[in-house]
């Protein structure tokens, strides 16, 4: 999911147990990768693994990626849920009531890297209409949220994937969905992928600045005056 904004959505369950969440992946080797994401203001109570953001995969090599994403919520909020097993990918996002203590960061593909915990809203007063769709954007004023993104590309199979030259060096290329499935520069290359092509657009489909790449759906604009021809 990519360049989305989930806002004001509601999930209550009056059972004492039971999963529900405003985005949910079920079952084991299943795949959810959420990528310059926004959560505003979605309430979820109820049963015991409500959440913003839930995977209920029970396995290690089920998937759940986070990157370049900003979750906020108000009150008593809970961003994700996923197994213990779990490790997922959480990188270059902000979130509200973001807990590393309930992160497995060792091994089977999965790591953690410059998350930041939010204590103030951090979007925008008004949102932005692309087509007929409204989007929320970080506030502009806060330069780290507009610029704590990093890249990632779209292929010619219309999948997303990021370079991580640690993991694997001879396979730097990585599948965003599925963090198992990694690429070669032959094969990269072949599916049209490069780092020195532009990467995936914002909503609007404007280009993303590399080095400040902003979390959120949207870009915001450079700093000094802006003026929009119509």
């Amino acid at each position: 999911i990519v360049n989305t904004t989930f806002v004001t959505s509601r999930s209550a369950m009056t059972l004492a147990s039971g999963v529900h969440a405003t985005v949910l992946a079920y079952g084991n080797g299943s795949h959810l990768a959420l990528v310059n994401c926004a959560f505003d203001g979605n309430f979820v109570t109820g049963g015991t693994d409500g959440a913003d953001v839930v995977q209920v995969g029970a396995n290690e090599n089920t998937g759940l990626a986070v990157w370049n994403s900003v979750l906020w919520g108000e009150g008593e909020y809970r961003p994700f849920a996923f197994a213990a097993a779990l490790r997922p990918i959480f990188a270059h996002s902000a979130v509200r009531n973001y807990d590393p203590t309930t992160v497995l960061q060792d091994g089977k593909n999965g790591f953690v890297t410059n998350m930041t915990a939010l204590t103030a809203h951090p979007f925008a007063a008004k949102d932005v209409t692309v087509g007929e769709i409204p989007h929320r954007a970080v506030d502009g004023a806060d330069r780290t949220l507009a610029k704590l993104g990093r890249p990632y590309w779209r292929g010619t199979d219309g999948n997303v994937y990021f370079l991580d030259t640690q993991t694997q060096p001879a396979k730097p290329w990585r599948l965003m969905a599925n963090k198992r499935v990694f690429r070669t520069l032959v094969e990269a290359e072949a599916l049209g992928l490069s780092d020195v092509n532009p990467g995936v657009p914002d909503a609007a489909g404007v280009a993303r600045r590399k080095y400040r790449w902003s979390l959120g759906p949207l870009q915001p604009p450079p700093r000094g005056l802006t003026i929009y021809v119509r």
